[in-house]
């Protein structure tokens, strides 16, 4: 009998005009796609076969002689071609990084902005990272100097960083969240790099905390599956925007802290790698919000013990 394609009438042909022999169901399924697949698969080794719909689901017919034989050629050939596991598509982020945004730049600007407003305020020069004083156990130096900058350069530098990865960081993590996170972080990473420096050492800027938030970030969607679906590039952007923004911000000098970025980002990520392991908390405002109270209060408190 010549294959006649696809039938779509209400009945299956159970016995076609040019056999008496019956057509038997051997697959059915919603997607016609696969059935499809399947008939080649008898196409190939000449097991006469057709499409039939019925009822909104897809059969695959075959003549009843032929179940058995055609049963072990689509057995054969799932056993050479298993079914490829689709990944699913990676959950949306539903934090919001411009309250993140905001909230950086605030805590950035309003240190030199105090500063200009009441004569004779010295945060810069009160605030900063020194490791003699930190090792005698002025530990808020640690997070006061996260919040100061040497110079408007500075300043703007780590305003214009902050805020590109600020705004990742609020949108996976959620602001409070990862603000806090970062702080934390930050000031652990100073902590750390007081250990290594040298007597006389001195160091500020938000930088610290702009590398643990890339850190937060990076860990935290890698682990979450937000780059399952992505290329390589994608997977590995994290790290490289922490070699590019090393490589923008110098490897040496003065004025650059290199021990600083790197624990920040380590810290960061392993930050990160554990907020993945705790319930999504992007969404829910109230958690954001006690955690950006207690970022204040940290910040509040390190700044009152100076």
């Amino acid at each position: 009998m010549q294959k006649s394609g696809d039938d779509t009438s209400g009945h299956p042909p159970l016995q076609p005009a040019a056999a008496s022999e019956q057509w038997v169901s051997l697959r059915h399924a919603h997607d016609r796609r696969l059935l499809a697949e399947l008939g080649l698969v008898l196409d190939a080794v000449a097991i006469d076969n057709r499409l039939h719909r019925l009822d909104d689901i897809w059969h695959l017919l075959v003549r009843e002689s032929a179940v058995a034989s055609a049963s072990d050629e689509i057995a054969s050939w799932y056993q050479e071609n298993p079914p490829v596991k689709r990944l699913a598509s990676p959950p949306a982020p539903s934090g919001n990084g411009w309250w993140a945004i905001a909230a950086f730049l605030a805590a950035i600007w309003l240190p030199p902005f105090l500063e200009d407003q009441l004569a004779g305020l010295q945060l810069r020069e009160s605030g900063v990272l020194d490791t003699a004083l930190v090792r005698a156990g002025a530990w808020w130096l640690t997070v006061t100097a996260v919040t100061l900058h040497a110079d408007l350069a500075h300043l703007a530098g780590n305003s214009l960083f902050g805020s590109v990865f600020g705004y990742l960081l609020g949108r996976y993590v959620g602001a409070g969240v990862g603000w806090l996170c970062a702080l934390c972080c930050a000031a652990l990473a100073n902590g750390t790099n007081v250990l290594l420096q040298a007597e006389g050492f001195r160091s500020l800027g938000a930088s610290t905390a702009v590398f643990a938030a890339l850190g937060i970030t990076g860990a935290y969607a890698w682990q979450r599956g937000f780059l399952v679906t992505t290329d390589w590039r994608r997977r590995f952007a994290p790290a490289f925007a922490a070699i590019a923004l090393i490589a923008f911000t110098g490897a040496s000098g003065e004025r650059t802290d290199v021990f600083g970025h790197l624990f920040g980002f380590l810290y960061g990520f392993a930050a990160g790698w554990l907020l993945s392991r705790m319930p999504d908390v992007s969404a829910r405002s109230g958690v954001q919000w006690s955690a950006a109270f207690a970022a204040v209060a940290l910040l509040g408190f390190s700044w009152h013990r100076v």
